[in-house]
């Protein structure tokens, strides 16, 4: 049975309901959208962890990823976790809103399209990017 209450969405819904296309203006970076930054709370210099996938890059935020290290701590498979978590690359939220890809973990070509999708992964969020194309 539905009670007929409705609790609004929260603030990264709108971001996160379908993946955005991004032109890479300088080889290497990709500027985030506003409404990313925003739904994220991100603001320059937050840090952000870096993971390459097959087809893509996943960019988790840091603030988060620790937090729930922080509160899981306790035997060693979650000790190998947080050591896998700290020895990731990681890049910064420059003052333009944009992110340093390094070259190794994905090729940002100037001008090329890419898919940047927002998701909501137990109790964080992550960003995934990737070409268009898929051939990365």
């Amino acid at each position: 049975m539905k009670s007929g209450i409705r609790l609004p969405d929260p603030p990264w819904a709108g971001f996160f309901a379908e993946p955005r296309l991004v032109v890479i203006e300088d080889e290497g970076r990709v500027r985030l959208p506003p409404e990313a930054l925003a739904a994220l709370d991100l603001r320059p210099g937050d840090l952000l962890s870096l993971q390459k996938h097959a087809i893509s890059i996943r960019l988790d935020l840091y603030r988060e990823m620790l937090a729930a290290l922080r509160g899981s701590l306790g035997g060693p498979e979650e000790a190998r976790l947080a050591r896998e978590f700290l020895e990731r690359k990681k890049t910064q939220v420059g003052e333009d809103g944009s992110v340093e890809i390094p070259r190794e973990l994905m090729v940002l070509e100037a001008g090329r399209t890419y898919v940047l999708e927002g998701v909501r992964e137990g109790l964080g969020h992550a960003l995934y990017l990737y070409s268009d194309e898929c051939d990365v």
